[in-house]
Order: structure tokens, then C-alpha cells, then sequence
């Protein structure tokens, strides 16, 4: 398929007619930053509904990234949905999920034994990652580092530094959160290599290490 092709301005008359339909029907919580409606898509491709064709490089956050349509993925689907589509591994368990699950600790850098637990997004297993932390440890806070994305649900809002658009109007937040620099090599000055001698990775290191014996002797 060839790639970028436009056919009418942006957006195309009937992108901009479905969008009037979204406003009045889709709530606005999930914004968009295209102005553009898919109607199809291969490779990288992306065909919206005036037939104007852009280069896709979301990949649906991530999710698509082996491009669109491809075949191994969709062959792949055609056989699972020819078994069954969905039981919710919480009730009725299912080969797929414990081999998935299989492969995965396997490619763990780790010596003991791994347990795997899978999650609809980011935020989710963000949130499950504090509660496992919390259960195991006995300990409420948590370090997250400055300028990081965590996702919008509560907790994951709360390790989320930046306050807008993701927090602005939300609060109050889960508390027992504390905030460590993260390394930034950018603007270091220094030598290639040589990260050990970098302000940013040093002064990191110290929040980090001072809020872990704040938590552990308090």
C-alpha cells in the first residue's frame, strides 16, 4: 500500500461529520489528537473515512506495534475467537494465559522462581504493582520519580508529577508518595561513559536514598 496521500483538506468532510456526532454522543474524557476517523489500516498505514492516508506513528500507543493487520496477529486471532472469545482468567482459567504467563518468567533476568500477573493497562498495573509492594512490605510510601507518567486512576495519578491536564481538579491524592530526581545525561557536560560522575545520577542516587531510610526508620 503506498503511504501518505491526501484527498481532501483535514479533516475530510465526513471525519468532520462523525466528530460533530462524537461531541454530542462520546464523552470527552477520552480526547483525541488527530482530527481524522480510521476506516482502515495496514502495515503502517492508516486509510481514514475520506480516504486520505497517513503514516501511523502511534501505533496505538504502543499496542499495534507490529503494524496493522498483520497477518500472523490476525491469523492468530481468527483461531482463538474460533475457540472462545472471553472467561475472565478469574473464573474459568485457560491454556493461553498460564503459557503467556510461562514464557514471560522465563525471560526474566531473575534466579528464583516468577510469578506473572497481567493487566488491562498501564494504570492498572501500576495500581496493583503499589498494592503487591504494600502487602509484601508492610509499608505505605512510595518513590516516584520527578517528571514520570503513571497513568489516571487515583494512585497512579498521585505518582504522576505533572498536575495538568492529567491532575488539575482531582485532588486530594493517595498520600505517602515522595518524589526522587531522575538521571538526565542531556545536558550533562561530562564525559561519554562516565556516568558515575554526573550530578544529576549522584544527586538522584541521594533523594532516593534518603527517602529509603526515611521510610525505614520512621
Amino acid at each position: 500500500m503506498a503511504s501518505i496521500q491526501l484527498q481532501t483538506e483535514i479533516p475530510g468532510p465526513r471525519s468532520r461529520e462523525l466528530f460533530a456526532a462524537r461531541q454530542q454522543h462520546v464523552a470527552p474524557g477520552p480526547f483525541h489528537t488527530t482530527p481524522v476517523v480510521a476506516a482502515h489500516a495496514e502495515g503502517a498505514v492508516i486509510t481514514d473515512v475520506d480516504g486520505n492516508r497517513f503514516l501511523d506513528f502511534a501505533s496505538g500507543i504502543g499496542v499495534t506495534n507490529l503494524g496493522h493487520r498483520d497477518p500472523a496477529v490476525m491469523a492468530a486471532i481468527a483461531t482463538q475467537a474460533e475457540q472462545f472469545v472471553h472467561t475472565s482468567i478469574n473464573v474459568v482459567a485457560y491454556e493461553g494465559y498460564i503459557k503467556l504467563a510461562e514464557r514471560l518468567n522465563s525471560l526474566l533476568p531473575e534466579a528464583g522462581p516468577c510469578k506473572t500477573f497481567l493487566a488491562n493497562s498501564g494504570a492498572e498495573a501500576v495500581e496493583n504493582a503499589v498494592k503487591f509492594a504494600r502487602a509484601a512490605t508492610g509499608r505505605q510510601a512510595v518513590i516516584a520519580f520527578e517528571h514520570g507518567y503513571h497513568g489516571r486512576t487515583y494512585m497512579a495519578m498521585a505518582l504522576t508529577a505533572k498536575a495538568n491536564p492529567y491532575k488539575s481538579g482531582f485532588a486530594p491524592f493517595p498520600a505517602e508518595v515522595y518524589r526522587a530526581a531522575y538521571p538526565d545525561f542531556y545536558r550533562w557536560p561530562g564525559v561519554a561513559g562516565d556516568p558515575g560522575a554526573c550530578p544529576g545520577l549522584h544527586d538522584g542516587g541521594c533523594q532516593l536514598q534518603r527517602c529509603l531510610c526515611r521510610e525505614a526508620f520512621a
